[in-house]
């Protein structure tokens, strides 16, 4: 179901995989308090798809859970975390709250430059993010 909600992770298909998600949540027997890494996946996949939609006060509650979700069970500095907190920085621009996402995003391109290096696509994509945020 997974996978299939994947598939369905497109502009226009956004409902659909709104709706695989949700079940994969109900599946695993906790939408809320599950610490296991699976499941963290599907909200922050969840959540991005409620961004898309424009749920962004829903999206932010999603993604916060699976921030802290993903801080206690990996390393400060492990590469998941920093794609789960550069989404909420995202969800956060896409609400004007540009002193937030300001703020996580140095968080995340400075981890970035530490763990990946300066010149990482995943750094420089980081770079972008602060870039962009500066300039709103």
């Amino acid at each position: 179901m997974f996978n299939v909600a994947k598939s369905h992770s497109r502009p226009g298909e956004w409902m659909e995989a709104q709706l695989f998600y949700e079940e994969v949540l109900k599946c695993t027997g906790s939408t809320n308090t599950d610490q296991s890494s699976k499941v963290a996946a599907v909200k922050n996949d969840l959540a991005q798809i409620l961004r898309h939609q424009g749920r962004l006060k829903e999206a932010e509650e999603l993604q916060v859970q699976v921030v802290e979700t993903k801080k206690r069970l990996f390393s400060h500095e492990h590469p998941v975390i920093l794609s789960c907190v550069e989404n909420l920085a995202t969800i956060y621009s896409d609400q004007g709250r540009w002193k937030e996402a300001e703020e996580q995003f140095i968080q995340v391109m400075e981890m970035r430059k530490r763990v990946l290096g300066q010149e990482h696509p995943d750094t420089l994509t980081s770079m972008g993010d602060l870039a962009s945020t500066f300039s709103n």
